[in-house]
């Protein structure tokens, strides 16, 4: 899982194993989603080193922080998690702040991954039975995660958050009309929630261009709501 340590959007993840070809393909699929030099922190696997310089080549700064844990205690606590007694942080490629040569962001993502699917729940019987079931579950967690959940220390979700939601709004509050897909579920309640305290905001923000002479004006009026459109909705019914 990859993730954006300003915005905590998740712009690529994939399931598999800590093998040299899953960090490989995970590492291009990662670099093909981005347009700027970035700084990059993973753990030491060594199958990183390589997949980064492959998908990366030069253009990225690469750092990895490699913590060391205390002894596994033996017993009724032995399922706790062990005490970061150490970390060492190592610059491999570019020139990365080695201040934020960090994992915990990552680390704290893998918790809310686990608190939010029962799949990946310790010494459970609810793990996935089918590699493609636990891809299918990860998906949807991710849709969910990135676009619907309101992310506590932004206030929004991951993909309003100001680094990437400024291209959002201005197609949003450029256009006269708008619908919203919808289904009968909690999350779709949670989005529409979400939106109605995000839209005002956005249109506060924009309000000033509204009448001024751009070559790409805003509309003199903020963008209607239409109505929900389901989803199972078809143009032969």
């Amino acid at each position: 899982v990859a993730i954006d340590a300003d915005t905590k959007l998740v712009p690529a993840y994939r399931v598999g194993k800590r093998t040299w070809t899953d960090a490989g393909i995970f590492m291009k699929d990662l670099s093909s989603r981005l347009a700027n030099r970035v700084q990059l922190s993973t753990d030491g696997l060594a199958a990183y080193a390589d997949a980064v310089e492959r998908a990366f080549g030069a253009d990225v700064d690469y750092g990895q922080a490699v913590k060391f844990y205390e002894a596994e205690p033996v017993g009724p606590g032995r399922y706790s998690p062990p005490k970061v007694v150490d970390m060492e942080r190592t610059v491999i490629a570019g020139s990365p702040d080695e201040g934020h040569i960090s994992t915990s962001i990552i680390e704290r993502q893998n918790l809310t991954m686990r608190m939010s699917m029962r799949r990946f729940t310790r010494l459970t019987n609810g793990f996935s039975k089918k590699v493609e079931n636990m891809k299918a579950a990860v998906s949807l967690h991710f849709a969910h995660y990135n676009f619907v959940r309101q992310h506590k220390s932004l206030r929004m979700t991951p993909a309003m958050s100001p680094s990437v939601g400024a291209l959002n709004q201005c197609f949003l509050m450029g256009s006269d009309f708008f619908i919203v897909p919808t289904s009968p579920d909690y999350y779709c309640d949670q989005a529409i929630s979400s939106l109605s305290r995000v839209l005002p905001r956005w249109n506060t923000g924009v309000s000033h261009f509204r009448n001024q002479n751009l070559l790409y004006p805003f509309p003199a009026a903020p963008p209607r709501f239409c109505v929900p459109f389901p989803r199972a909705w078809s143009t032969s019914t």
